[in-house]
């Protein structure tokens, strides 16, 4: 059980299942569109970077919370290389970019670091009938992952 990040191309990734529930989609990133089976009622989808682990633990853990709790709610997961990649769903964001350090030493060398703000990431997307909204951003606790997948249920049950 579980999934893997399967690099297509330079540009194009997919999340390949391993024997998931059928309400969790591997998604490919977003260059590709939104699923079929993603374009109607409401899921969670959870935008991870395919270089943190930490994120990929965070998808799973999502999936396992519906599974112990038997809440069943549609579960994407959307793989991504870079941040801009989300874009297209995070028109009017305030993402925070990476920020680059260039220190000169005194004998001619170059220090140069680059960090990303911790919390960024994952990303946690509401999406109703195609159109996300986005619910937070970085680690989550159990009980606030709960709260999520409770509360789209019931959405779902009123469409």
């Amino acid at each position: 059980m579980g999934f893997k990040v399967v690099k297509e191309s330079e540009k194009h990734s997919r999340v390949e299942l391993i024997d998931e529930p059928d309400w969790v989609i591997g998604m490919q990133t977003l260059t590709m569109g939104v699923p079929t089976c993603l374009s109607n009622g409401v899921a969670l989808v959870v935008a991870f970077s395919i270089w943190s682990t930490p994120d990929r633990e965070m998808a799973y853990k999502a999936i396992e919370i519906s599974k112990k709790r038997g809440i069943g709610v549609r579960i994407g997961l959307l793989p991504f290389d870079y941040p801009e990649e989300l874009s297209t769903w995070l028109l009017d964001s305030d993402w925070e970019e990476v920020d680059l350090h260039v220190q000169q030493g005194d004998d001619a060398s170059v220090e140069l670091t680059i960090s990303q703000s911790e919390g960024n990431s994952p990303l946690w997307f509401e999406l109703h009938n195609g159109h996300p909204r986005l619910l937070g951003r970085g680690q989550l606790s159990e009980h606030k992952i709960d709260e999520h997948l409770r509360r789209l249920k019931a959405a779902g049950q009123k469409t």
